[in-house]
Parts: structure tokens; sequence; C-alpha cells
């Protein structure tokens, strides 16, 4: 049994040399990956749209994609009104690089709530939109996605309007895992009880995404 003053030598080495007592950051941050937080920047533009998002994975290598937390913010110019239509989300974004290699075809997911608003009509709920990317060259993929945001998984419900959609098709250019630029063509559209749709906007945006 330690004797008081031994147990009062061990407290005052652990004061002074706390390395004695507890494991480095460097080592848990090279064992964990808990304190390399990787992040995700991404920025796309179009003559009458805009698209910005930043997410953070706690995962340390880039080279397996990303899965993590995200916040977008995209803005349209209604097809025929002089104004805007913003939508807003928040959720869990997971991306899975192609691979020409190995035969892989990519996945970017993306699962969460979205708030949409045009003009007069306003909705808040779930939302879920996938893309598949597929090599066609060693760093050149095309991509194809869908995105739904279906009244019956809404908090409001406005007017006659079933669900929100979008679809999008264009290249991926991949630079080291890392660095993807990419043009595609977006497609925005509200979907009423008799299956016809109002169009929001579509068009082209050019953008980055970059993993850091």
């Amino acid at each position: 049994m330690l004797k008081p003053i031994s147990i009062a030598f061990l407290f005052c080495a652990s004061v002074v040399h706390p390395s004695l007592f507890a494991f480095e950051k460097n080592k848990v941050t090279t064992e964990t990956g808990f304190y390399q937080p990787s992040v995700l920047l991404e920025l796309a533009l179009g003559s009458g749209a805009s698209h910005y998002e930043i997410g953070v994975d706690f995962q340390q290598d880039v080279a397996l994609g990303f899965g993590g937390l995200y916040v977008s913010q995209d803005q349209y110019k209604v097809h025929g009104l002089n104004e805007d239509a913003t939508m807003a989300g928040i959720g869990i974004r997971g991306l899975q690089f192609s691979s020409l290699e190995e035969d892989l075809i990519g996945v970017d997911l993306h699962m969460g709530f979205n708030r949409t608003k045009v003009g007069n009509y306003a909705r808040t709920g779930f939302e879920l939109a996938m893309s598949f990317y597929e090599n066609v060259s060693q760093n050149t993929s095309i991509l194809l996605g869908i995105s739904l945001r279906p009244e019956f998984l809404s908090f409001d419900w406005s007017t006659d309007i079933v669900s929100e959609f979008g679809l999008e098709a264009g290249v991926n250019y991949n630079i080291g895992n890392t660095f993807n630029a990419f043009a595609k063509y977006y497609y925005e559209a509200l979907a009423n009880e008799d299956f016809d749709t109002e169009v929001i906007d579509d068009g082209l945006l050019f953008g980055v995404t970059y993993i850091f």
C-alpha cells in the first residue's frame, strides 16, 4: 500500500509532467483520427442559380470518400416570375468515389431536412437525394441524380403540391480524390395532385467540390 508521502509525490509529478499519466494528444490523433476531421466545401454557380455547401467528416482517410454532416443553401431564379426560390438543407451526406480500375460506381447521398420557399409556397420536411457516378476514363465520370421532397414527409402542407423533385445529369472530373470539378444540367420542379409539374428552374451549373 502506498504511503501518504508517496501519494503526494505522485500527485505533484502528475501536475508537473501530465504526460506521465495521460496519452499524448499526437498519439491519440494518430491512432484514432478524432482530432483530424475532414472538411468538405462545395460551390456551384449558373446563370440563374447558385449552390453552397459545407460538411464535416471525422474519418481520417479522404480516399475512402466522405461521410458526415452537411449544411447547404440553393437559390434559383423562378421561371416566369421576378423572384427567387431558396432551399436550405441540413443532414447527413455520404460520398463514395467511383473507380475505373475497380469497376466501382460512385454514389453521392444526401439525407436530411429541407426548407423550400417559392413565392407564397413554403415547405419544410424530409429530403432524399442520390447521384450515381460512372467512370468513362481515369479521372472523368458521368453523373445522374434525383432528389425527392414529398409532402407526406413534410411538417407543413401547401396547396395541392404532392412533391418537390429535382433531376440532374452531367460530367465530373476528379483529381486525387480530394478535388472535383463538375458541370451539370439541373431541373427543379413541383408536382401537383394531377401529376402536372410547375418548373421552378432549370439550366447549367458549374462547380467544384474540395475535401481537405
